[in-house]
């Protein structure tokens, strides 16, 4: 739709969904100058309007100077020790509520930690002395398939030689 034919108003086009020249005309203000009605743009800045009226007051609170007495840097009043208590308290109420449980996960954990490296130490005697065990047991393993293939050998040399000399006779 061209600025020239001119718009509707919200409340017009809620009304019909055809675009029409009398709807135009029907409106209370004049849609020709602006585009749209004014009733329209008040309605559609109103959720605006509120929030920067706030921001501005803020701001000009903001920017007016603390009164200090003439040659004072700074007016100490009752907002000194209202801060120093806003101070001490937060820093309490962080102390029991994050920082000790924080601390005491942390302890845990650095416990839990400290003991599994000392067992890892501790584990290595053990180590030696598992594999000091095993070698002893290879060892004896050995040594008995040794023996029993000796005794074999000399069993089937045995039986050879009677069969040899039976052969012989």
């Amino acid at each position: 739709m061209s600025r020239s034919s001119g718009w509707r108003c919200s409340s017009q086009l809620r009304k019909s969904g055809e675009e029409s020249r009398d709807n135009q005309e029907s409106c209370s203000t004049s849609t020709k100058s602006y585009g749209r009605c004014v009733p329209c743009i008040r309605s559609a800045l109103a959720p605006l309007v509120k929030p920067t009226t706030v921001a501005a007051i803020a701001n000009l609170i903001m920017a007016v100077p603390a009164h200090a007495e003439a040659g004072k840097l700074f007016d100490f009043n009752l907002t000194l020790p209202a801060m120093a208590a806003e101070f001490l308290l937060l820093m309490v109420f962080l102390d029991k509520t994050w920082f000790t449980p924080v601390g005491e996960l942390l302890d845990k954990r650095d416990a839990e930690l400290r003991g599994m490296v000392g067992e890892v130490k501790d584990n290595s005697s053990q180590l030696a002395a598992l594999k000091a065990e095993a070698e002893e047991i290879l060892r004896a393993a050995r040594a008995d398939a040794q023996s029993q293939l000796k005794a074999v050998k000399a069993e089937c040399q045995a039986d050879m030689d009677a069969k040899y000399g039976a052969a012989k006779k």
